[in-house]
């Protein structure tokens, strides 16, 4: 589970990204990334809000992370 934690949150902390583009990415099952996602906000906060995926361009809800110093 560290390892898929740490692979999703390096994912979304470098740019607001769709849980499509999350999973494909990341080659998270649907289920495999809900739990990941629910042991990140363990520990971080994430920020979910509707704009564009930096991955595939489209409007839809996108996850973030504050960057680490900023």
């Amino acid at each position: 589970m560290p390892v898929r934690a740490a692979l999703v949150a390096a994912l979304i902390v470098e740019r607001p990204t769709c849980r499509s583009c999350i999973e494909a990415k990341s080659s998270l099952s649907p289920t495999d990334f809900e739990t990941t996602l629910v042991a990140i906000r363990g520990a971080l906060r994430v920020h979910e809000a509707v704009e564009r995926c930096r991955a595939c361009g489209e409007s839809k809800s996108v996850l973030s992370l504050d960057r680490p110093g900023g």
